[in-house]
């Protein structure tokens, strides 16, 4: 144990010490108005705020705004490990289970982001490897998305009721949203500054729900997730969601049937919207994913086009991004 531990021994050493003192000072006034007394911090605790406050001005900002995160972190025992994957799922649903609405689940869901940030981030800077802290970043967005996936759409079952479709068979069948991961979060290599791209597909257009259409239904649902992640509050956001990746980009539709996601990749998608479908992945879902419920697994990326087609449209592709080729 580290005793007597005071601002001036946080910032000592930093490459900026003036500045790591006023951050280290700011700490300590926080720790102190929540009855919090830092000057007993143990080794790891003291490092971390250490490295917060030399290094990573963010993380300090964090820390100060909730002085016993720094206990929270310390004590985390994947702090100096890669956290799995069904770990952080627990820890996020856990923390929104206790909200009661949406203002309280965007409340929970950015309070265990910003714990992760603070572990994440000494991971990244000191504690960790960067393909690890990737990972866990994409973890902790998946995580996000289905805390808010279920918080969102039982709520609109108490209002209109499950959804349901009917299937290829005819047969009546409980209908589902499923989030795919694009881009760096389908890589599962996400770093601090990064959207989240994502695309929404839900089963089936062929039912309704409680008077509306499923098309209607998954809108809302998708709307109210987006917003639970996305939105600016006095604590920041989850993350930021891009939907530009999504059938038509800014002009379509939030959310899209399999059938309507499929018709569009194989007859009015791009060359590089196609390519985008690569790092694919299921991210999200309010349900574990199977074949009837959302295809076969080769179905989640659109079918490829003629080669010829494709090179073509590839060399165009290129010959925009990359003008002084021509």
């Amino acid at each position: 144990m580290v005793s007597s531990v005071t601002p001036a021994d946080l910032a000592r050493d930093a490459p900026d010490e003036a500045d790591a003192l006023r951050r280290a000072e700011r700490l300590f006034e926080a720790a102190s108005q929540s009855g919090l007394d830092l000057a007993g911090l143990g080794d790891t605790a003291q490092r971390i705020a250490t490295l917060a406050c030399q290094a990573a001005p963010y993380l300090a900002t964090l820390l100060t705004r909730d002085p016993h995160r720094l206990v929270r972190v310390a004590t985390d025992p994947y702090l100096h490990r890669e956290k799995p994957r069904e770990v952080l799922v627990a820890e996020v649903a856990a923390r929104a289970a206790a909200a009661t609405s949406q203002v309280e689940l965007r409340a929970a869901l950015r309070i265990v982001r910003a714990d992760e940030m603070v572990r994440l981030g000494v991971r990244e800077l000191e504690l960790g490897l960067d393909t690890e802290v990737g990972r866990e970043l994409a973890r902790l967005a998946d995580a996000c998305f289905d805390a808010a996936i279920a918080f969102c759409d039982r709520e609109l079952r108490a209002r209109y009721g499950p959804p349901r479709c009917v299937d290829d068979a005819g047969a009546l069948r409980d209908a589902h949203l499923v989030v795919i991961g694009m881009g760096k979060l389908g890589g599962e290599e996400l770093n601090f500054s990064s959207d989240v791209d994502v695309i929404y597909v839900y089963s089936s257009d062929q039912g309704e729900v409680g008077g509306i259409s499923l098309h209607e239904y998954f809108a809302k649902l998708c709307t109210q997730i987006t917003t639970a992640l996305s939105e600016v509050t006095e604590d920041g956001t989850v993350f930021r969601v891009d939907l530009r990746l999504r059938p038509e980009g800014a002009m379509g539709a939030i959310a899209n049937s399999l059938a309507q996601t499929e018709r569009y990749y194989e007859t009015f998608g791009r060359p590089w919207e196609r390519q985008a479908w690569l790092k694919a992945r299921v991210s999200a879902a309010a349900v574990r994913v199977s074949a009837p419920d959302l295809g076969d697994r080769d179905r989640r990326r659109p079918r490829s086009q003629p080669p010829d087609q494709a090179r073509a449209g590839a060399a165009a592709h290129r010959r925009r991004a990359r003008p002084q080729e021509r």
